[in-house]
């Protein structure tokens, strides 16, 4: 049996506390940090290649939406935003997304039926751009007259 005694002085004893400190701060920031990435990071979605990934996601979300897209668009981001993509990139940021770096792209728009609104609207659709495999924006709408827009990220 070995037995191990250390003089401790008062230097060593504030060290220890002062790195204990850092270590249990360092701690809750990268909790903090990691916890508003993943709310806010709703999008932030690679290799999207087919429909399954596509449905896989948005399942990911809590929506349940129809199997196929009812409606597949090539669309362009163009270059100069007026209000109302104004106000669309603001609902994309809010939900860890952005349009900016994709000004002047060609993307690919998917639509699905959403099943399970909780509004219980039946003409509720998914609405996700994807450019390079990769979801770079998307939102839930109601094409009804007084219609909504709202994140993908289900409330």
């Amino acid at each position: 049996m070995f037995i191990v005694t250390a003089k401790l002085t008062k230097k060593r004893l504030v060290g220890a506390i002062v790195v204990a400190g850092a270590i249990l701060i360092a701690v809750i920031v990268l909790i903090a940090s990691n916890n508003r990435a993943d709310a806010a990071n709703v999008g932030a979605v690679k290799n999207i290649k087919t429909n399954d990934d596509r449905v896989a996601y948005l399942m990911s979300l809590g929506w349940d939406v129809s199997g196929e897209p009812v409606d597949t668009q090539e669309v362009l981001i163009p270059g100069q935003w007026d209000e109302v993509l104004e106000n669309y990139e603001t609902l994309q940021s809010d939900q860890g997304m952005s349009l900016e770096k994709y000004k002047n792209k060609r993307v690919t728009r998917y639509t699905y039926q959403v099943l399970n609104h909780p509004s219980g609207e039946s003409q509720v659709y998914a609405c996700l751009l994807v450019y390079k495999n990769r979801v770079i924006a998307g939102d839930i709408q109601s094409y009804a007259l007084d219609g909504f827009m709202e994140s993908l990220e289900r409330r």
